[in-house]
């Protein structure tokens, strides 16, 4: 039986075995055959799975010629770990390999500047413009990821030359969904979709059969994440990336954009959480706890910020103890409320729904719709804390606090993000525990204050 006959399972399964085998004994056995069978981005997701010492065993047997599209592929930390554990030798010929600029970046961007430069030289790129200009950009920038196979024409061109152009190249680089035009000064004056260019006549100019309005186009430096807002309004396959002088100098296709997508889906995931984007599960001990540490540190500031409020009304709460029995639900109440609004506004800063002119419009619907819910939900805590004590001050207190605390934490809600992302901070992660701070604090303050007014 053929080791491509097996399914991807049960070769991830030999191959690990053969790791193990290759610790215990150090026999390696076929396990260069086995990495061979598989796709780029399965070897990346099985490097991305393993402990360092054998996701370097892994990447040392991946045919050479694969690695700089496998290191497209994996995290960056990750990445950071195999090419310091690679022999300059091994990423020499992966640089050697016919792939992508952005491809050969990629695998370059994690080593340092000085083995950066020794790579360079020893691959023979130094006089590879666009390898260095894809390397000058930061990691988020459009100029990072961008390909530089795009298809330029003159608008002067007759549409029969370009096709007999497009057959002398044999094939179209992937998602080429539109032909680039240029001006007599090499600057971007249009666009023309293939399926126009398929039905043109031969003798009819490309400037005639162009699209020349709303062109929707890149600069190097543009963060990936507007990149992929313009794409995803606009269904783009494909877009310019154009320099200072509006010429076309790359390209950034849909590939790029899902990649981003995904990466930032999980980074969500890890961030509501307080850990680190770039995570790694074999990080070790130090790493792990610095990750962790600085998300512990701020929550626990908080809980004590909490405690200090409630402990300010100590000898309400010594004389009335119901009041601590009825405090989890004040927060919890609140806490959700903030939380509710928090999510719907973070979405809407994503979406760029929300502008100067729109906010205070948008803060009074958050506000009443908060009153709302205080007379609905308010009303059924405050019949609780009666059925339950027998105690109609109480309740009324329990009631009119949980009015009030659900309009402010409304406020709060809708505010707290805003004020992170104006502050250039990610309202994802950093509105969540201010959220919940300060709501948990108001709703304290609030119900305990009532509280010793009303009742003691």
């Amino acid at each position: 039986m053929e080791l491509s006959d097996y399914s991807l399972k049960q070769r991830i399964l030999l191959i690990e075995a053969g790791l193990a085998r290759l610790r215990d004994s150090g026999e390696a056995g076929n396990l260069a055959e086995l990495i061979a069978t598989l796709h780029r981005s399965e070897i990346a997701d099985l490097i991305g799975s393993l402990p360092a010492g054998q996701r370097q065993e892994v990447w040392l047997r991946t045919d050479p010629q694969l690695l700089a599209e496998v290191a497209s592929d994996l995290p960056e930390v990750v990445l950071a770990d195999v090419i310091a554990a690679s022999p300059d030798d091994l990423l020499v010929q992966a640089l050697a390999a016919p792939v992508s600029i952005d491809e050969k970046a990629a695998l370059l961007r994690c080593a340092s500047a000085q083995r950066q430069l020794l790579l360079i030289r020893k691959a023979d790129l130094v006089e590879d413009r666009q390898l260095q200009d894809s390397l000058s950009y930061s990691y988020d920038a459009v100029g990072s990821l961008m390909d530089f196979e795009q298809v330029v024409v003159a608008a002067d061109e007759t549409v029969g030359a370009m096709r007999s152009r497009l057959e002398e190249m044999g094939d179209l680089p992937k998602h080429a969904d539109k032909l680039f035009v240029t001006d007599a000064d090499g600057r971007l004056c249009g666009i023309l979709p293939l399926k126009r260019l398929l039905i043109a006549r031969a003798h009819e100019k490309i400037g005639d059969r162009m699209v020349a309005e709303s062109l929707h186009t890149l600069q190097p430096e543009t963060d990936i994440s507007d990149a992929a807002g313009m794409f995803e309004r606009y269904d783009l396959v494909s877009a310019p990336v154009l320099d200072a002088a509006g010429k076309v100098c790359g390209r950034l296709t849909i590939d790029e954009i899902v990649a981003h997508l995904s990466e930032d889906k999980h980074a969500g995931m890890l961030n509501v959480a307080g850990v680190a984007e770039e995570y790694d599960l074999y990080a070790p001990l130090p790493r792990r706890l610095m990750h962790r540490g600085g998300w512990m540190l701020l929550n626990l500031l908080a809980a004590f910020l909490v405690s200090a409020v409630v402990g300010s009304f100590e000898d309400t709460i010594a004389q009335i103890v119901t009041l601590a029995a009825l405090m989890p639900i004040v927060s919890s109440v609140a806490g959700s409320a903030s939380m509710q609004t928090a999510s719907v506004i973070i979405r809407a800063l994503a979406l760029d729904q929300i502008k100067l002119s729109n906010a205070p419009l948008l803060l009074g619907r958050e506000l009443m719709l908060g009153l709302a819910n205080g007379l609905v939900w308010g009303g059924l805590v405050g019949l609780f804390g009666y059925l339950v004590y027998a105690d109609l001050a109480l309740a009324a207190v329990l009631t009119v606090s949980q009015l009030a605390v659900f309009v402010f934490a409304a406020g709060i809600g809708f505010c707290v993000p805003l004020l992170v992302g104006a502050m250039r901070g990610d309202p994802a992660l950093g509105a969540a525990v201010l959220v919940t701070v300060v709501t948990d604090c108001l709703a304290f303050l609030i119900f305990l204050g009532m509280a010793t007014l009303l009742l003691v």
